[in-house]
């Protein structure tokens, strides 16, 4: 099932390093548990998909850069920004390489 963006749900920052290092910083507790990720090329569009399936944009485009450092991502680190403006514990998701 296809989910709402979670730029609409909570407020995000994507950080991709040139390395392809992609840190997503999140506000309060997310919604549901996520297994993986994946970058759509054909969409412009990182996914995050939970165990049953149901898929998350983040409801971010990326652009031409940003994309090119995909290649070599093979994790996401996760970190939730607490209401105190501190960072909670990572979660490490596995990215899943390239779509479409």
């Amino acid at each position: 099932m296809r989910l709402l963006s979670l730029s609409q749900e909570t407020d995000i920052e994507l950080m991709v390093s040139a390395a392809g290092s992609v840190v997503l910083l999140h506000k309060g507790p997310l919604a549901r548990v996520y297994d993986w990720a994946q970058y759509d090329s054909e969409q412009r569009a990182v996914y995050l998909v939970t165990q049953d399936g149901d898929i998350q944009d983040l409801g971010l485009t990326i652009f031409d850069p940003v994309a090119n450092r995909l290649h070599n991502t093979r994790e996401v680190i996760i970190i939730c920004i607490n209401e105190k403006n501190e960072p909670e514990e990572p979660v490490f998701l596995k990215f899943t390489g390239m779509a479409g």
